[in-house]
């Protein structure tokens, strides 16, 4: 929300969020939350799509992970999928880029094999044959922009790429990522009006700090 509204998080973040940009999300969070599903502040996307697939009280998510399964032509009940809605004036731009990497360690004894099958893993053709059609969530930009494939997805790939395009890649140091989980409590708690807005914002950016510190002082 923030990154759209002209204000992402840097890896070097601080403080985490400026005041001022986290009380318009957190506002524009509440007025959201106020309207939706009940069930929202409990369900990640796979939630969500899942209950949209069967029963008929969820027809709009605005903002979750895209995952083509669900929109795959095979489907009794196909989603459809569309570029993020803006909350500022950068249309799409800034949703958090998702997705799994795939790394060799180096303490592997078969590097050489290990490389070689993850070269293929990322490879145009087997991103756009055997991946997709096994159910996998291709990576490539050829998979992305291949016409046959974006067709049996339901026009999953063409509907979002341009979110993809200008999405916002989070900080990656170590230490984000459990930062990142604890963050997604505690905004929960505060959309369930449990955690006052300001006490919310004073939290992360103290957060934030100490996980960066710790990192830097790993380094």
């Amino acid at each position: 929300m923030t990154a759209n509204l002209g204000h992402p998080v840097v890896e070097n973040a601080d403080p985490f969020v400026d005041e001022a940009v986290a009380k318009e999300a957190l506002y524009r969070l509440h007025a959201l939350i106020a309207i939706a599903h009940p069930n929202s502040t409990a369900w990640n996307p796979i939630h969500v799509y899942d209950q949209m697939v069967v029963a008929p009280d969820i027809i709009y998510c605005p903002w979750a992970y895209g995952y083509s399964n669900y929109s795959r032509r095979h489907n009794p009940i196909p989603l459809t999928f569309a570029d993020a809605p803006a909350a500022g004036n950068r249309g799409c731009a800034g949703t958090q880029l998702g997705g799994t990497g795939v790394a060799v360690s180096k303490q592997s004894p078969h590097r050489d094999a290990a490389v070689s099958y993850a070269k293929w893993l990322a490879s145009q053709e087997h991103q756009r044959g055997t991946y997709f059609r096994q159910g996998g969530q291709p990576a490539s930009l050829a998979a992305w922009t291949d016409p046959q494939i974006d067709s049996e997805a339901g026009g999953f790939f063409s509907g979002t790429l341009e979110t993809l395009r200008t999405a916002y890649v989070r900080p990656r140091f170590d230490g984000f990522v459990r930062f990142f989980e604890a963050a997604g409590i505690e905004i929960n708690r505060c959309l369930k009006n449990q955690v006052a807005d300001a006490q919310l914002i004073e939290w992360l950016n103290k957060s934030f700090a100490e996980r960066l510190a710790s990192a830097a002082a790993r380094a």
